[in-house]
């Protein structure tokens, strides 16, 4: 029952990733929107580690 259960979430997990993954930029550009917007004029946004724009 343990194996079964454990199989299950790590499909569930994978499918979710999966869907996620198809998305990245749609949902990086809409997290990033607000600090976009508070960017000065021709200025860009980079990250110089993985957390570092939030």
């Amino acid at each position: 029952e343990l194996r079964q259960r454990l199989i299950r979430i790590f499909l569930s997990i994978l499918a979710v990733f999966l869907c996620l993954f198809y998305f990245a930029n749609d949902i990086y550009d809409f997290v990033s929107r607000p600090l976009q917007a508070l960017l000065p004029a021709n200025s860009t946004m980079i990250a110089t580690e993985v957390a570092s724009p939030f």
